[in-house]
Parts: C-alpha cells; structure tokens; sequence
C-alpha cells in the first residue's frame, strides 16, 4: 500500500503496523519513500523509546492524555531530538487534549534536521483532526481552530482554555 501511494505526495504514513511490531516498522520504513510516524499508543517515554532509538519511525506522535502528559511528552520529544526523530503529538480527542498539545508544541525547539520533505523540515506540525466532535468543538467556552493555517494557542490561566459547564453537564456519565 505504502508504494501504491507514494507517488500521491503524502506527507507520513500514520501507524502502518502493529505498535509492538518494531522489525515492521522497520521494514515498512526500508521500503517506501514516505516518513513512516507511530507511537500514538505508547504511555511513556519508556515506551516510546524502542521505536526513536532503532529508528523505526521518521515521526513520533505520543498521544498527549495518553502518553502520561505534558511532563512524559516533553521527555519524549527530548529523546526523540537527540535521535533526529520529528515530534508530532497525536491528538484526537476533547479540547483539553488539544490545548495541552499546542502548548506542548509551542515550547519545543525547531524539530532536528532529517530526512522529511518540506514543507515539514524542522516545523513543528499539529494534527488537527476536524472529525465533529462536540468534546473538542463545544467543550471549551472558545473553540479551538484554524486561522489561515495555524491553530493558535489558548492563552490565559493554565491550558488557556475554559470549560463550558453546561456542554461538561450534557455528557457526564453517571
């Protein structure tokens, strides 16, 4: 599938094989010219770590709320910059995931010089999944977006973001 869509200049190719099939990685990356990105499911930097230190992806996305937070993603990135793996957070989910992931991205440096095409050399890259999804569109009192084509980071107390009460009411599971 990787060769099939190459030529269709796609950025990464998110996940191609099972998390804990490292060698898979491996192959996939030898094989095809797009940056091989994973580790979404990875829940530390300790987990992240076998898939930066052999190399076996281009990018390294650690889902914020899952991966331990903005403490263990920052250790992440750290690991992934001395490797030369880009840091892209995974972010799928509510607001909260969202504004924590931008602040994260914010307070990195230029990703490391690697073999990724532009226009991703050294930018710090967010996926902003635009799936509806009412915990990430109407939970914050401000919803999160595009302008022009960055997403801004909330600014103010904390996350920069505040939580609507009444949306929090409407989905609470008793």
């Amino acid at each position: 599938m990787g060769r099939g869509i190459a030529r269709h200049d796609i950025s990464w190719f998110e996940e191609p094989c099972l998390p804990e099939d490292i060698q898979g990685y491996l192959e996939v990356k030898a094989r095809i010219p797009i940056p091989i990105s994973g580790g979404e499911v990875e829940y530390t930097s300790f987990g992240a770590r076998e898939l930066i230190v052999r190399r076996a992806v281009d990018i390294i996305q650690p889902d914020t709320c899952g991966c331990g937070g903005i403490t263990e993603c920052m250790r992440t990135a750290a690991l992934a910059r001395a490797f030369g793996v880009q840091y892209f957070p995974h972010v799928w989910g509510s607001v909260v995931g969202l504004a924590a992931s931008l602040h994260i991205l914010a307070a990195l440096p230029p990703c490391p010089p690697t073999g990724n095409p532009s226009p991703y050399y050294q930018e710090p890259l967010l996926e902003f999944d635009r799936n509806p999804n009412p915990l990430r569109e109407e939970l914050s009192t401000v919803p999160i977006g595009l302008e022009g084509d960055r997403v801004p980071v909330p600014q103010g107390p904390g996350l920069g973001i505040s939580i609507d009460e009444k949306v929090l009411a409407r989905y609470r599971v008793a």
